[in-house]
């Protein structure tokens, strides 16, 4: 037991902070609880600390929007998902970032910390229901280990670039809280090793003290942007300056922003369909892949990071820190849902046998579709306006609308039985800028 606290419900009003935490342990500790307090703490904001059993916690669940925890209620208005819930609480501390380059590169560290909660995971679930030492040491080989030299080699490109000591900026941001907090867990769980990793062990010491969404937003602000394309041997030649060798990346005004890797493979697979334009780099990437997002020299990754960054730029974030938490915590259900969906993906894209598909689809993927179509119906019931939080377009919808496309094209969705979902999508899609974007476009898998 590493006491690491799996899960938790975040209430806070006007004048004071509750912490409702589950009351079990596990080592797959994402911090979830943790980072929320430690944001609290920092801003001498006085709270409440309570356990709820398993129990508790089943009477509460079908009262919560998406039935999961954590939850961040502000004065009546409810905030799902831990990355969603922590943003929040930064940007209201003052914890997120000195400026808006800040805010987003904040966002995009703690992105790739969850992707590598993706490959943790197989460990902690592991530990969590008791599985053989072999089979730990096999997850730990193949999947953790791997994954943890990328992790790491992204956190130091950042230290790196930074120079403060911190991964953003020259104070301790919510990004900062959050990868401290997992790397004391890696600590315990001995992938993360101080005295092998002196640039992390430092910045540990001092702590603890999808890119057509992005062409949709720049037209939707009736930004133009140019959509060059490379030939396979082109690419070739850039490929060995790109440290992921991957592709695309989108250059605006001479601005590089990158596009989501799901349109690359989509593209790569159709044969037909050349690469996205890549064009040279001047600097390595801070996190050695794609997208990356570069406003005057400073670069942001992470797709949604991007997405956030545009949206706030543009104004399509929501009205007010409230809605913009909801935009946030929808499109992480939409990144949720997007870990099942790749099963799925990924067969088609290597060729999987129909008999691997059926299994994938069965298996995964529906299960999956259930859960995500009953969050999103819960989110368009509670607002009334047709969008899935406020009385106007955010860049949920637009992320969320761009993808039940694919699931439609893939079957997954069909909008004769689900009608509240086809309205929302009809209601996006006709949105009159992009309704003439959308129609003009090539084909894009999200």
């Amino acid at each position: 037991m590493l006491g690491a606290v799996s899960a938790a419900v975040v209430l806070y009003y006007s004048n004071r902070t509750i912490i409702y935490d589950l009351d079990c342990t596990t080592c797959d500790n994402i911090a979830r609880a943790i980072t929320a307090r430690q944001l609290i703490v920092l801003a001498d904001v006085e709270f409440e600390d309570n356990l709820l059993t398993i129990e508790e916690f089943k009477k509460l669940k079908p009262t919560l929007p998406s039935g999961q925890v954590p939850i961040l209620i502000v004065d009546g208005f409810e905030i799902s998902q831990s990355a969603a819930i922590w943003r929040y609480l930064a940007r209201t501390f003052g914890l997120s970032g000195n400026t808006p380059e800040e805010e987003a590169t904040a966002d995009s560290v703690v992105d790739h910390l969850k992707d590598f909660l993706v490959s943790f995971k197989h460990y902690g679930a592991g530990l969590f229901f008791g599985k053989s030492q072999d089979e730990l040491d096999r997850a730990r080989k193949e999947i953790v280990e791997p994954a943890v030299q990328v992790y790491f080699s992204v956190l130091k490109k950042y230290l790196e670039k930074s120079g403060t000591g911190y991964l953003v900026g020259s104070k301790l941001t919510f990004a900062d809280i959050a990868v401290a907090e997992n790397l004391t867990t890696l600590k315990n769980t001995d992938f993360f090793k101080p005295e092998e990793e002196k640039t992390l062990a430092s910045f540990h010491q001092k702590a603890r003290g999808l890119a057509e969404i992005s062409r949709q937003l720049f037209h939707l602000a009736g930004v133009e942007y140019e959509d060059h394309r490379i030939e396979d041997q082109e690419f070739a030649e850039l490929k060995p300056n790109l440290p992921t060798g991957q592709v695309p990346i989108l250059y605006i005004d001479n601005v590089p922003f990158s596009q989501s890797t799901a349109i690359a493979r989509y593209c790569h697979g159709a044969k037909k369909c050349s690469q996205y334009t890549v064009l040279w780099m001047e600097a390595v990437l801070p996190s050695g892949q794609v997208p990356i997002l570069s406003v005057d020299g400073f670069e942001i990754s992470q797709s949604a990071a991007i997405w956030r960054y545009l949206a706030r730029k543009f104004g399509f974030s929501g009205n007010t820190p409230e809605e913009e938490a909801t935009a946030d915590s929808i499109v992480d259900h939409f990144k949720d849902f997007l870990v099942s969906f790749k099963h799925y993906g990924a067969g088609l894209f290597f060729g999987k046998s129909q008999d691997e598909l059926d299994r994938a689809r069965k298996e995964i993927v529906e299960p999956a579709v259930q859960v995500y179509f009953s969050v999103l119906k819960k989110y368009l019931e509670k607002g009334g306006t047709g969008y899935l939080v406020g009385s106007k377009l955010t860049y949920a919808d637009i992320a969320v609308a761009e993808n039940l496309t694919t699931l439609k094209n893939t079957d997954f969705f069909k909008p004769e039985d689900e009608k509240t979902l086809a309205a929302f999508h009809q209601k996006v899609l006709e949105t009159p800028t992009l309704k003439e974007y959308l129609e003009k476009r090539k084909f894009s898998t999200l």
